[in-house]
């Protein structure tokens, strides 16, 4: 149907509902034309259209009257000039325009839109909804455009929070703003068993939020809860602030999109902005459905198996500030842990986990490394200064042993100074008490205990928490 619309020389459209004495700027808006499904490709796909009251008058055409159909409509007055435009613009502002718009047939929501988005599938009435998933699948098969996923759930649509990757109807992109192609963003992703598979470049963020750095009408304080969640960038807006989603990580490399959220706006594109902290994985799944059997739709339930007897690093210990971790997968910057591999405690972890971290006192930071291993029966933890043990540090933290991680005995067979060295180091700092410079030693000290990782206010996990202090001696 688009294709023969695209060809045909004009489009006359008979608007019943409008009277002849109304004129277009006042009638249009309540024309039930501009709000059916199908009629949207008769708007956009002809170079011509002219329009015609009820009586059967001229009332102009769709250039002439532009101004108040893109208003109506939402669609720029550049496409409504030039139809082959169409394909210049992202994925989500072509959802929007379809937003509004009914169909008598729920298949046909999907149907309708085939041509402005220059893709093809056979038609099965009967499908239900299920017609607008396909439509999506067949639209990540052309189009490498993130912004796809730039919708906001609807209440039927989102359960405890969790929801799927796709959404349920284009209505899920009213609220979404007309956003530009994100040139930088060239992810390829593909549907998988696993869900969506992402590779190649895209930008996931570990977002904390700061008060008064939160920006736009859908993170105003008040209207959604200020928790640190992940974000992945989906595209950006005319005045280049990068729209993203929320994101949970599941397990190492897995990820759940987080429905009970709305879409979040980050200006700029400073690396080091508060709150933002980069994810350096290259290759991510995320959920394309929500477990029906099992889990439910309980969030607790899809996170709590990775999680379960893991290692927690708390951020919130005095004087000590996570620089860096290894291995890159298995670390939650959110909850601040080491993920199981495999869920359920099933398996133990099969590399050193290592951190980096920043040791303030007073006015001194201090660059340490803490390493820790399962397995090891005698001395599990031990720590360094990364600048005494430089090439120990860069072994563990550059190279493939930053996302590949590396065993116990391969890190002692390469860095044969660390065999001595124990859970604690002494640092010897400067501090002025008075006129006076005097020298004092601090003792830096990592153990273990049993602990609890707090769920939802109400749900918990027993962990093993990396515990640091700090003494005078």
């Amino acid at each position: 149907m688009f294709q023969w619309y695209k060809q045909a020389l004009v489009c006359y459209v008979l608007l019943h509902d409008l009277a002849s004495d109304v004129e277009p700027e006042i009638g249009f808006p309540s024309c039930r034309w501009f709000s059916r499904g199908w009629t949207l490709q008769e708007l956009l796909a002809p170079n011509q259209v002219e329009f015609y009251n009820h009586a059967g008058d001229w009332v102009g055409s769709k250039q002439r009257h532009a101004d108040i159909i893109s208003k109506i409509t939402h669609i720029p007055r550049g496409v409504l000039f030039r139809p082959q435009k169409i394909f210049d613009e992202t994925i989500a502002t072509r959802m929007l325009w379809a937003s509004k718009r009914e169909t008598k047939r729920r298949e046909d929501v999907a149907y309708s839109l085939l041509g402005i988005f220059d893709v093809y599938m056979p038609l099965i009435y009967g499908e239900g909804v299920r017609a607008f998933r396909r439509l999506q699948e067949e639209i990540i098969k052309r189009h490498n455009d993130l912004s796809i996923f730039a919708w906001t759930s609807t209440p039927s649509h989102n359960s405890n929070g969790l929801v799927g990757t796709f959404a349920s109807s284009p209505t899920e992109f009213a609220e979404c703003p007309d956003l530009e192609p994100h040139k930088s963003l060239t992810a390829e992703f593909a549907l998988t068993n696993r869900g969506l598979l992402l590779t190649g470049h895209f930008e996931l963020y570990g977002y904390h939020p700061v008060i008064g750095e939160l920006h736009g009408p859908h993170t105003a304080i008040g209207e959604i809860d200020i928790v640190p969640h992940y974000v992945l960038i989906v595209g950006k807006t005319a005045d280049s602030r990068e729209q993203g989603i929320y994101l949970r990580k599941l397990g190492p490399g897995s990820f759940c999109r987080i429905g009970s959220q709305t879409l979040v706006y980050r200006e700029g594109r400073h690396e080091d902005s508060p709150g933002w902290m980069l994810e350096e994985d290259d290759k991510i799944y995320i959920l394309a459905d929500i477990p029906r059997y099992g889990y439910g739709n309980d969030m607790f339930e899809l996170m709590s198996p990775h999680r379960h007897s893991a290692i927690l690093f708390p951020r919130a210990q005095g004087g000590i500030k996570i620089h860096s971790t290894i291995p890159l997968p298995l670390w939650d910057q959110i909850d601040a842990l080491f993920l199981l591999p495999k869920p359920h405690g099933t398996s133990s972890y099969a590399t050193v986990l290592a951190a980096e971290v920043c040791v303030s006192i007073h006015e001194h930071q201090v660059m340490m490394v803490v390493v820790y291993d399962e397995g090891s029966a005698t001395y599990p933890i031990l720590t360094f200064k990364s600048e005494e043990y430089a090439a120990e540090r860069d072994l563990l933290f550059e190279g493939r042993v930053r996302k590949e991680g590396i065993s116990w005995k391969d890190l002692m067979n390469q860095a044969p100074r660390l065999a001595g060295l124990s859970r604690s180091t002494n640092l010897q700092l400067g501090q002025r008490i008075k006129s006076r410079l005097e020298l004092r030693t601090y003792k830096v000290e990592f153990s273990l205990r049993s602990g609890k990782f707090h769920w939802n206010n109400s749900k918990d996990v027993p962990v093993v928490i990396l515990v640091s202090k700090i003494f005078t001696l």
